[in-house]
């Protein structure tokens, strides 16, 4: 976590650095840290496929499944041609309708 922070140190706008450091924390149940990392790259490019997917990741570990599911159709939005995110719609589709049953 101290790499991450002082890589941020040196360039405050990489989104790879923030993306890395988001799902490190994800990894640690550190959910809402990783997503306001996930948020912040989001500010500099908007349309990354890569992070709207890692944050639709960090809500379906969450449980939070319409989030999840938000953030990974916008994902395949960007790039129409990502099967992963096809494949987590679907996921939160199917567990939308286990929520609701």
């Amino acid at each position: 976590m101290k790499n991450y922070s002082k890589a941020l140190d040196l360039d405050q706008d990489d989104i790879s650095i923030l993306n890395s450091y988001g799902m490190a924390l994800v990894r640690l149940d550190k959910f809402d840290a990783g997503i306001e990392k996930y948020q912040i790259a989001l500010k500099i490019d908007p349309h990354n496929y890569h992070i709207l997917f890692n944050l639709g990741q960090a809500f379906e570990k969450q449980s939070n499944f319409e989030r999840a599911k938000h953030y990974y159709t916008k994902s395949l939005h960007s790039n129409p041609k990502f099967a992963k995110a096809e494949r987590a719609i679907e996921r939160a589709n199917s567990n939308l309708g286990k929520k609701t049953a």
